[in-house]
């Protein structure tokens, strides 16, 4: 399972949409005479291998078909393993959670899987690009890193993406975004309070330059992945249920 979703996640970070695996949408089968596969759970796929469904449920995949190319393929999935495996930090399976709770609109679980993700490039970055390099950083960046307020909240993420943003390891919007996000998952965590889908766009839109800085990538094909839904989840034009309430009431 950990494999089969770093390999989704190398063509996630290549730019190619995929969504995470779970164990509960694994098919339970088994090889039989060497050449057939037989599954044990339904699914579709199993159903279409096997024509077993019925003319609907083959046409669907008909309507909308989705083309990849496996040059395309085998390139994001090779950009993708480099930057998995430059940082040990990094694991593959919550920016993963993060991007298809984002397209489905769980915004919980959106923003508490990407902000895991954010912590862990903010400490490759923090190790590897920041404390490595201290002497090398304009003055005013160790005066900052110097006083007593800053330097008794070294351990906190506010204060090392503050001492990032100052040295221009990553630019002023990536760092306002971040402290904005960074208090609404506070506020998730201690009151419960759901975020906003913007909010959730606005994370993801930062995180290609996170990751780029922390895996000194350049091009990442995410960035072509917008934080957009799968489904326009506005609120419709028409909010008048009294019909509804009508026929309630006559049942």
């Amino acid at each position: 399972m950990r494999k089969l979703n770093e390999i989704l996640c190398s063509l996630l970070l290549g730019g190619i949409h995929v969504e995470v695996l779970r164990s509960e949408e694994l098919v339970i089968g088994a090889l039989h005479d060497k050449a057939n596969l037989v599954a044990y759970t339904p699914s579709l796929h199993a159903n279409l291998r096997l024509n077993w469904a019925a003319p609907t449920d083959r046409m669907g995949p008909l309507i909308h078909p989705r083309v990849l190319m496996v040059d395309e393929m085998h390139k994001a999935f090779h950009q993708g393993q480099q930057v998995i495996q430059s940082m040990l930090s990094f694991s593959s399976l919550f920016l993963l959670s993060g991007y298809t709770a984002m397209m489905y609109r769980n915004n919980s679980d959106a923003l508490n899987n990407l902000w895991i993700t954010v912590e862990q490039l903010t400490e490759h970055i923090w190790r590897e690009q920041y404390l490595k390099n201290r002497s090398s950083f304009p003055v005013y960046v160790a005066k900052a890193h110097s006083k007593p307020r800053i330097k008794k909240r070294l351990g906190s993420i506010s204060t090392k993406h503050k001492l990032l943003c100052l040295s221009n390891i990553f630019s002023k919007d990536c760092y306002r975004v971040l402290n904005r996000a960074r208090r609404k998952r506070n506020h998730l965590a201690h009151s419960g309070v759901v975020p906003e889908s913007n909010l959730i766009e606005q994370l993801w839109s930062v995180l290609p330059e996170l990751i780029e800085v922390a895996s000194d990538t350049k091009h990442l094909g995410l960035r072509r992945l917008s934080g957009g839904a799968m489904e326009n989840w506005d609120i419709p034009a028409r909010t008048d249920f009294e019909e509804w309430v009508n026929l309630a009431k006559a049942l």
